[in-house]
């Protein structure tokens, strides 16, 4: 399999910058992590509803039509706030001599490597989402900005996403940029961390039991509001802000 993947990265370095494979990647995975199983999420919740019913955890009546699109308008602006941010941040780099912050070595990193880098992004991911979602519960913060996510008091996958631009930066993009870039990461590990960072959030907005721990703890938020901040829950232990 290594090798599969050391041959794929280096016919990938050789046909594109390392500009391009960054933008390529950040917006594809929002593709494949984001989009897709969001879809995927609300069709089982049109077309099969007896069994979506069946597994919701609230028994709130689904959104209307009008929500799921204003939702899905939403999502577009604040993706393409994102785009404009990562355009503006590889820019800033060119400007300065630089070609990214993540590293594009033409070997792929070691499992090991891979596996610590891994650890470490989602600790640091875990610390600044916690802190920036508590701030953003203080009054102010939360009728100005924070009260629109929480709009959706049993929420769908496509929510995941649904936010106050300012929200959007603070508590969903800088949680997933900037511990690979502190730590420097290998684009690769990047890739792997910002998908699964991802997915997790579409699962845990998706209010479906079958998911267990994330959707219900986070569905759990959505309902009470003053419960379940973080993620992995030892922030939440720590603070007493968990059920």
């Amino acid at each position: 399999m290594a090798r599969v993947i050391q041959t794929i990265w280096t016919d990938v370095l050789k046909s594109a910058s390392p500009s391009k494979i960054e933008l390529a990647g950040t917006f594809g995975i929002q593709i494949i992590a984001f989009w897709l199983p969001s879809l995927l999420s609300l069709g089982v919740d049109h077309w099969l509803s007896s069994f979506s019913l069946r597994h919701k955890i609230q028994s709130r009546p689904t959104p209307t039509h009008v929500q799921i699109w204003h939702c899905i308008d939403v999502v577009i602006l604040n993706q393409l706030l994102m785009a404009a941010a990562k355009v503006l941040e590889l820019g800033a780099l060119h400007l300065m001599g630089h070609t990214s912050l993540y590293r594009f070595d033409p070997d792929i990193p070691s499992a090991s490597e891979v596996l610590r880098d891994l650890v470490i992004c989602v600790l640091g991911c875990e610390i600044i989402f916690y802190y920036s979602h508590r701030l953003l519960h203080v009054k102010k913060f939360y009728q100005r900005i924070h009260n629109q996510h929480h709009q959706f008091k049993a929420p769908i996958a496509l929510a995941a996403q649904y936010a106050h631009p300012l929200e959007y930066l603070v508590s969903t993009i800088f949680p997933f940029w900037l511990p690979p870039q502190i730590l420097g990461c290998h684009i690769l590990t990047c890739f792997l961390f910002w998908t699964a960072a991802t997915l997790e959030t579409v699962i845990a907005h998706s209010g479906y039991d079958f998911f267990t721990v994330f959707a219900r703890k986070h569905d759990l938020h959505h309902e009470k509001s003053r419960v379940n901040f973080g993620t992995l829950g030892f922030l939440d232990w720590l603070h007493g802000t968990g059920a």
